[in-house]
């Protein structure tokens, strides 16, 4: 963690990392305390404080960070405070960029100071500078690539690796278990769901309306259909995982966990099978998606192509279908059936008098729907 302070008013913190004691980390209270501790942030007439909790200091977006520079870059700052080099940045990208905010004109008289070591604008201070932003970052990535090695093995195992689900707990000695007072939400949405009856985003609405808390680590303040949505689609709730990671619908071969379920395979087959309707259907299209016409192949235009052009349709961008909800336009009130009889009648027996040109826009008359 880090702090800044100014004699204007301002200061900083920023501390990565899970934020518990006696687990390789400096609790975030521990290191603001010590930050005010030091003589320079002592001499400032105020103190703000910009905090980034568990958020890794190899990461560039940081609201904290970003928040902290941007005071720097607005005047009145003296002094920039942090538990250690480590805390503030283990980028060495990162670092080369504070370094150089620091050294422009209007910023060179802020004064850096950490609990543990020094900040030195000297030569031999640039250069250990930057020798320890590389070690922070060396240490980060062989860190990262321990803990990753640790969870593929615990995972493999069946053990719950990761965020627990809303609906268990973790007990102190690591075990998971039931919550029953959330799995009991679980458990309804899930069979609500698989009724057919009410979507994700129906039962969302009714759980805010009848005040239902949302599960613990959940985002938001109130239940939303996409928190509904990755609810249902959470192995975990049937005592299943993956080999590898549960994260992003999984990774691996699925495999009995070692934690009890909370609902039954049937209900979970039943919710999958309905979700599996709505993939891929509303919503925004893929990028070189073509967008579905209502009439396209039915109503063509009579007009001459050369050889390799796509023949073009006159209702290309007037009549466009609602796949997502399964029904056409409201102009289009006639049925596909007779919609199609009467407009193959038409351009079979009156072509000439039926002319559809497309650049001009025109189409047919309301009239030509009568069979």
């Amino acid at each position: 963690m880090g702090l800044s302070s100014s004699a204007g008013g301002t200061a900083w913190q920023n501390e990565p990392g899970n934020g518990e004691e006696g687990e390789g980390t400096v609790s975030s209270e521990v290191q603001e305390a010590s930050c005010r501790a030091l003589p320079a942030v002592q001499r400032c007439a105020q103190v703000e404080v910009f905090t980034d909790l568990d958020v890794s200091g190899g990461k560039r977006a940081r609201r904290g960070y970003d928040a902290m520079l941007a005071r720097i870059r607005a005047g009145g700052v003296a002094v920039v405070a942090a538990f250690d080099q480590s805390r503030a940045f283990r980028s060495t990208l990162i670092a080369a960029e504070f370094k150089a905010l620091l050294e422009e004109t209007a910023h060179s008289s802020v004064d850096v100071v950490f609990f543990h070591g020094t900040f030195d604008r000297s030569p031999v201070g640039g250069f250990s500078y930057a020798v320890l932003a590389a070690a922070h970052e060396m240490e980060r990535k062989m860190t990262g690539g321990k803990i990753r090695a640790a969870y593929k093995y615990a995972a493999a195992r069946g053990q719950m690796v990761g965020q627990t689900p809303g609906g268990y707990r973790r007990e102190p000695d690591g075990s998971i278990t039931v919550d029953e007072v959330a799995a009991e939400t679980v458990r309804r949405i899930f069979t609500e769901y698989a009724s057919g009856r009410h979507s994700a985003r129906d039962i969302a609405r009714r759980l805010n309306a009848e005040g239902v808390s949302p599960l613990p680590r959940s985002r938001g303040a109130g239940w939303r259909f996409y928190s509904v949505a990755e609810l249902l689609r959470n192995v975990a709730y049937t005592g299943q995982t993956f080999s590898e990671s549960r994260r992003r619908h999984g990774k691996g071969e699925l495999m009995p966990a070692q934690w009890p379920a909370i609902i039954e395979p049937e209900l979970w087959q039943t919710s999958q099978r309905l979700l599996a309707r709505h993939i891929g259907r509303g919503g925004r299209r893929t990028k070189g998606e073509e967008r579905p016409y209502a009439f396209r192949g039915l109503l063509r235009a009579h007009v001459a192509r050369t050889k390799g052009e796509e023949r073009p349709y006159a209702f290309r961008g007037l009549l466009r279908a609602h796949v997502a909800r399964g029904s056409l336009l409201p102009s289009a009130s006639a049925s596909f059936t007779s919609a199609r009889v009467a407009t193959t009648r038409t351009l079979a027996t009156s072509r000439a008098l039926a002319r559809m040109t497309c650049c001009r826009g025109a189409v047919l008359s309301s009239s030509s729907w009568s069979s």
